[in-house]
């Protein structure tokens, strides 16, 4: 996992000598873009319960970003102006920084070191663009009976039904998916929710829920180490 302290440094090396003013200036006006992208993206609400914790989880700025650029959206180059992309991903890395969101600012760093060449940029557009546009359940490719741990097949259950890979979005689903395990929450008519579960019963996973240490979660009803956000994804 990169240290914040190298993306903090890699990000600031090609602004060179930006005002630190206008790097923040330009960071929000990014920030604000990638949100109203989201909302155009996402589209109307959906109408079972994950569906719309998922909805409601937006993905990280970067991954925002990066559609808006592979779409050749003009209104990334009006807030960019003399930027470079790879410099606008250097401007959000710095940005998620400063507002302590260290998982943004991961996705933000990634995105900037596969800009610096134009085969490595183009595969990654592809790569977000069917993380952000599609966002549809994904033919299962778990078993329970795979030799992987409960956990990981756990979550891979998860992106594929999902559709999601990013840390909010897992999260959330999680979060969704720890309230109905509890009976705060019911799974309403969603076959996605609960084939979900039931993978979850099968692996013999329950989830407590998040605390500021990670994740909580039982396997055959012990308490196993707790997971920290940015290894969900």
């Amino acid at each position: 996992m990169t240290k914040l302290s190298l993306i903090d440094a890699e990000a600031r090396r090609p602004l060179g000598r930006i005002r630190p003013e206008r790097i923040e200036r330009i960071g929000a006006a990014l920030r604000e873009l990638c949100a109203v992208r989201w909302l155009e993206l996402r589209g109307p609400a959906p109408l079972t319960p994950l569906t719309q914790a998922l909805w409601d989880a937006q993905p990280p700025p970067a991954d925002l970003y990066v559609e808006l650029f592979a779409a050749g959206d003009p209104r990334l180059a009006a807030a960019l102006g003399r930027l470079t992309p790879a410099q606008g991903l250097a401007v959000l890395a710095l940005d998620d920084l400063a507002h302590d969101r260290a998982e943004g600012a991961r996705a933000a760093h990634e995105a900037m070191m596969a800009f610096r060449s134009p085969g490595s940029r183009s595969a990654f557009c592809a790569d977000i663009g069917g993380r952000v546009v599609v966002r549809k359940p994904r033919k299962p490719h778990w078993h329970r009976h795979s030799s992987r741990p409960a956990f990981e097949k756990a979550m891979v259950a998860i992106r594929d039904e999902t559709g999601r890979d990013d840390a909010d979005g897992l999260a959330a689903a999680i979060d969704f998916l720890a309230r109905v395990q509890s009976g705060a929450a019911a799974a309403g008519d969603d076959a996605g929710a609960e084939q979900l579960l039931q993978a979850l019963r099968d692996l013999g996973i329950v989830f407590l829920g998040f605390e500021r240490r990670g994740l909580r979660y039982a396997l055959h009803g012990v308490e196993r180490k707790r997971v920290a956000l940015r290894d969900l994804r």
